[in-house]
């Protein structure tokens, strides 16, 4: 139904396939529009009915009253300052896009024709859903996981259709809110790795809720299905005794029956890794566990590799953005492995090529550039993933919003959701990552960027808030949540960084009862 009203008296005309109000008076008046349907709720006729009550008893300044606080509730739920005000102005925009676009089911790609029409995506939906998470807005970041649970029927369903029950679920890769397949045909059918970010995203929001009933209902479930569609349908033990993950689609600019894939076989081991560690903290499945962790470990020690550096998949002549996902999203690498950093370096020096989700264009997209950025603060290389974070910032448009590919000769898909959201979490890998009781505290700031300050969550059901002024800490706070189970937390911050000592007690930051916002 679609309701089209104002505040005052109007008269209507129609002319041929147009239609308009006229105000006769002169007096001027506010119009409204109100749009629901069945997908919206059964009765959606009567509330309909009900908002236009509503908006006519609170008039335009009642409804913008409202809006602002609602904005301003979101806004004072997390956020950073930045000294580098263009940085800042495209995080101001990535913030309202991934509130505005984040629907009651999950995050869509965008919601027009040229972002696949509002359809959902696991595999980009996980992006925007760590910059929600990791910028404190738990309640819209839960939308995703909980989407997923939903879902969870379906992709147990496509397994077996329901006449012989098999264990383990095969999410499906482009998806409408009841959970079918959306997509054409086509070779992206054989993706997988959108299960590992289903289950990766499900553990974070544990991981920094520290919500024992959310972990035993909504996230094991899906993760402990995904494990077992891995160890069912994708890992094979291969002539020489390596245990790969078998041909399936990886990006799709490398072409479909890829065997032993870099990207997606972290993936899996992430997945194998932390549903099993999920499974300890509930007290269940102990073979599960064991199982699980063996082959996690299995497949790390057959990732494709050329002897100097992980590469793409064996014998590809490609490079590929998925070097990367050893370190972010999947975190089976860190730092101090030589053949992921020779993998990062030579994309790198590639980049130009491969920059793109797609073979267009002669730039680097925003989306890869900030996925790069979280990679390098991760590895505490701080100028290079300052300067990937520029290169994101570098494709924005008249509003500070992001596309996929922004070029002069190549502009595709204007307010991405997928870039805009990762473009917050790189920002907050910068300043602040986490891991039970250990706070890395500017990770990847460099001095020579100024002064920052922030309000972020970190994992354990903690808030931290921090300024730094003049290379000194100036304040640091952090609050525990209600499910926060430590007292105190361990604390790293760079060389530069002095007054660190005075929030300090036996070498540990004790966990206040308030944080200011």
């Amino acid at each position: 139904v679609a309701l089209f009203f104002g505040d005052k008296a109007f008269s209507a005309d129609w002319q041929g396939n147009r239609f308009s109000l006229v105000d006769e008076t002169g007096e001027g008046g506010a119009l409204y529009l109100i749009l629901r349907d069945n997908i919206d709720e059964k009765d959606y006729e009567r509330v309909a009915e009900e908002q236009a009550r509503h908006v006519l008893s609170a008039g335009f300044d009642g409804l913008f009253a409202e809006h602002a606080a609602a904005w301003a509730r979101f806004m004072g739920e997390g956020g950073v300052r930045l000294p580098d005000e263009r940085l800042m102005r495209v995080y101001r925009t990535a913030r309202y896009d991934a509130a505005a676009y984040t629907t009651r089911w999950s995050i869509p790609v965008g919601l027009s024709d040229c972002c696949w029409e509002g359809k959902f995506f696991a595999y980009d939906e996980y992006f925007t859903y760590y910059g929600l998470l990791t910028g404190g807005h738990r309640a819209l970041a839960r939308r995703v996981p909980e989407f997923r649970r939903l879902g969870l029927a379906q992709a147990t369903f496509r397994m077996s259709s329901g006449r012989i029950p098999v264990p383990g679920a095969r999410y499906v890769w482009e998806t409408v809110e009841t959970g079918e397949e959306a997509a054409m045909p086509g070779f992206w059918y054989e993706h997988i790795f959108h299960m590992a970010n289903i289950s990766v995203g499900a553990w974070e929001y544990y991981a920094y809720t520290r919500d024992a009933a959310y972990l035993r209902e909504t996230a094991y479930p899906m993760m402990r299905a995904c494990s077992e569609f891995y160890l069912r349908h994708m890992v094979y033990r291969v002539e020489g005794g390596k245990t790969i993950i078998g041909k399936c689609t990886d990006w799709e600019r490398l072409g479909p029956s890829v065997e032993n894939a870099y990207m997606t076989t972290c993936g899996v081991i992430r997945t194998l890794r932390l549903t099993a560690r999920a499974a300890g903290i509930l007290g269940v499945e102990p073979e599960f566990v064991e199982r699980a962790r063996s082959v996690a470990d299995a497949l790390w020690q057959g990732l494709p590799s050329d002897g100097e550096k992980y590469v793409p998949h064996p014998g590809c002549a490609q490079k590929s953005i998925g070097v990367f996902g050893g370190i972010f999203p999947y975190q089976v690498n860190d730092e101090g492995n030589p053949l992921q950093r020779a993998a990062v370096e030579d994309y790198q020096r590639f980049e130009g090529a491969y920059g793109n989700m797609y073979a267009i264009g002669g730039g680097v997209s925003s989306w890869f550039a900030a996925w790069k950025c979280i990679a390098f603060a991760r590895m505490h290389e701080a100028k290079a993933a300052m300067a990937c974070l520029r290169q994101a910032a570098d494709s924005a448009g008249c509003f500070g919003e992001l596309f996929e590919i922004n070029e002069a000769k190549c502009i595709l898909r204007p307010w991405f959701t997928t870039a805009n959201g990762i473009y917050q979490a790189a920002v907050h890998s910068l300043l602040l990552q986490s891991s039970d009781d250990f706070v890395d505290l500017l990770p990847a700031w460099p001095r020579e960027e100024g002064d920052v300050s922030f309000t972020l969550p970190a994992e354990g059901d903690l808030t931290v808030h921090a300024e730094v002024a003049d290379g000194v800490l100036r304040a640091l706070t952090v609050e525990a949540g209600p499910n926060c189970p430590f007292e105190s937390v361990r604390l790293h911050t760079p060389d530069w960084l002095a007054g660190v000592e005075a929030f300090k007690q036996d070498g540990l930051v004790r966990i206040t009862s308030s944080c200011p916002a």
